[in-house]
């Protein structure tokens, strides 16, 4: 009988791609030389330190510690994600700059780095970042005041992808000559604010010839921009504005310049926040006006999402819905509404309708969670499902939850392979079994999630 371990080593990174959790691959690398070699490369292509990890401190010393000793296992990593960093690293002791220094130039392969943590980013730090030759997106903390020298950003010529969290001012003043050098490149830019006033039109006026190869734009809590600066961007993009997501209330949306320009043309994607105070006393006119800004888009993902908690969207007509999504039919792939209930008829809608649709993110009202699985159960090539409810979850055993969530899998497609209630997730695994009847019956199996990413519902920001 043919044993494991004379399987071709060719079959091996298919089988180890399924290893999720780092502690799984670290265990892969135990096994002999063959798995190292294979495994080893993965454990490390991505390395990460979340704010919501225990002992934050501890663990990036000992991540630097081994970067700066062992590089032929930085030379692994193309991605760094520092979402936890210590402010206190001194010259000495076991928070020394020196380790991060050297860990940081001993990855060599780097093709991302995020270092978002407010004050922890120092100008040595973007010094180490500026020797990895292939760095391509960066994203940070913009509050440059006594952390480090924004001329250094200027040095940053090469990349592809670039996100400023709550830029200073000083940052903002950087952003026009940083784009006169690195703007040809540039294809991703998000700009995350908290209603500062750093992010103008002005300055998007100014930046946007350069942007010239921009296909993904996101704005985010700018309140100093309108739609005349966003029209900036589009009009200078020389394939038009592929993806593109801002946050800019409706009565600024330039449809008319957008039918008569067709800058609009090829955007895949759109994010819009409910904010106004038009919006919630009409949400029927608001969703008209999205359906005429996207009338001629081949929109793959939209997105909309409401400031206040829980904004009642039920009384919409169906044919409103339905003239939104009719354009969409065969192009959508996800569509979300968050923090807005919807009726469960337009959920069905949206899965009968939308025949490409994988991703389905909905807030609905309780009293309709226990039939919601057979208005999705039409969505044949779902993956991804999340729904919100009004409800104090506190109340409801863990047991209940899990059993009234399995009601609801046991409509939906084979293809699922994620679920989420309110502030629970859970992977979904399908066991195919016989039946009596000699029929072939699929029964979901619901276990813990797995994977080291935060779900995408639970991120605060992905516009």
């Amino acid at each position: 009988m043919a044993k494991f371990l004379d399987l071709p080593l060719d079959l091996l990174p298919a089988i180890l791609s399924h290893l999720v959790k780092p502690h799984h691959l670290t265990q892969a690398c135990t096994v002999n030389r063959a798995f190292y070699g294979y495994s080893a490369p993965l454990l490390y292509e991505r390395v990460f330190v979340y704010a919501w990890q225990k002992e934050g401190k501890t663990r990036v010393v000992q991540l630097f510690t081994t970067l700066s000793q062992q590089p032929r296992l930085a030379q692994f990593v193309r991605r760094l994600e520092i979402r936890d960093f210590p402010k206190a690293f001194t010259p000495t002791g076991s928070g020394r700059w020196d380790i991060v220094l050297e860990g940081l130039r001993n990855c060599v392969n780097l093709r991302a780095c995020t270092w978002t943590r407010d004050g922890s980013l120092k100008s040595w730090i973007l010094e180490a970042l500026q020797s990895a030759k292939f760095l391509e997106e960066l994203e940070i903390n913009g509050n440059s005041a006594r952390n480090y020298d924004p001329e250094l950003l200027l040095g940053f010529t090469q990349l592809k992808k670039l996100s400023l969290i709550m830029p200073s001012a000083s940052v903002g003043a950087i952003l026009r000559p940083w784009f006169l050098l690195a703007g040809s490149a540039l294809l991703n830019l998000t700009i995350i604010c908290k209603s500062s006033p750093v992010i103008t039109d002005d300055l998007l006026i100014s930046v946007g010839p350069e942007l010239k190869h921009l296909i993904e734009l996101r704005l985010v809590g700018c309140p100093k921009v309108t739609y005349r600066g966003v029209s900036v961007i589009l009009s200078n993009s020389s394939a038009g504005l592929g993806v593109s997501a801002w946050r800019v209330s409706l009565q600024d949306l330039f449809i008319h310049f957008c039918e008569s320009s067709g800058s609009l043309n090829s955007l895949h994607s759109i994010t819009l926040t409910n904010s106004g105070h038009e919006e919630r006393s009409n949400p029927q006119a608001w969703i008209q006006d999205i359906s005429q800004l996207i009338y001629s888009s081949p929109i793959e993902i939209l997105q909309i999402y409401s400031t206040s908690l829980r904004q009642p969207m039920t009384s919409i007509p169906l044919t409103t819905w339905l003239n939104l999504l009719s354009p969409h039919v065969e192009s959508l792939k996800r569509f979300s509404v968050h923090r807005m209930t919807v009726a469960p008829d337009v959920v069905q809608a949206i899965c009968n309708r939308c025949i490409y649709l994988e991703q389905l993110f909905v807030a609905i009202e309780q009293r309709h969670m226990k039939n919601i699985g057979q208005c999705i159960s039409g969505a044949r090539r779902l993956r991804t499902l999340h729904i919100n409810s009004p409800i104090a979850e506190t109340e409801l055993s863990s047991a209940f939850v899990t059993s009234r969530a399995l009601v609801t899998v046991n409509h939906l497609s084979t293809t699922v392979t994620q679920f989420g209630w309110n502030a629970r997730v859970w992977q979904v695994d399908w066991v195919f079994v016989g039946s009596d009847e000699g029929r072939i019956i699929s029964r979901p199996v619901l276990s813990k999630y797995e994977r080291p990413d935060i779900p995408e519902q639970f991120l605060v920001v992905h516009t």
